[in-house]
């Protein structure tokens, strides 16, 4: 049996539009995604920053939730962990890695910009209010990176 068959294909079903299901697997794929990036993150920062590095297991545990409410029917929920899930863990983990009142490091800027790519897969232009939540949900999680970076301190 394939990844693509097992775990892309967790909560697909014959009695769903074809629509939903492919909402599905493009929810499981970036759960998958997301939780093996996780993985290699994990290792690095329990070397260097052990004392955040349970964030990265945080993620991993989303990445498997977001799998989990598909099993159990539940979609858009497993949406929703998909498009907030992550964004809040990585906004917090670099919160906790740049120095306090400093501007975030354009490479951690860039990486956020790609969290506004999750919505635009998962929803479609017939969904405009659930588009428009997460990514305005989104941007101001960034916006507020700031206010995070001053909640989140490694000292």
């Amino acid at each position: 049996m394939s990844v693509n068959s097992s775990v892309f294909n967790i909560g697909v079903k014959i009695d769903n539009s074809e629509y939903l299901n492919e909402k599905i697997r493009a929810t499981n794929f970036i759960c998958t995604l997301f939780g093996l990036l996780s993985i290699p993150f994990f290792l690095i920062s329990n070397r260097f920053m052990p004392a955040i590095s349970y964030l990265l297991l945080i993620s991993l545990a989303i990445s498997l939730i977001g799998i989990f409410f598909n099993y159990v029917e539940l979609p858009g929920l497993s949406r929703f962990v998909a498009c907030c899930g992550f964004i809040s863990i990585y906004v917090i983990y670099t919160s906790y890695i740049t120095p306090d009142n400093q501007p975030l490091l354009g490479a951690f800027l860039a990486m956020q910009v790609l969290f506004l790519l999750p919505p635009w897969i998962l929803f479609d232009l017939e969904e405009k209010s659930s588009l428009l939540t997460y990514v305005l949900l989104t941007i101001t999680l960034m916006l507020l990176m700031p206010v995070f970076n001053n909640w989140f301190s490694l000292d």
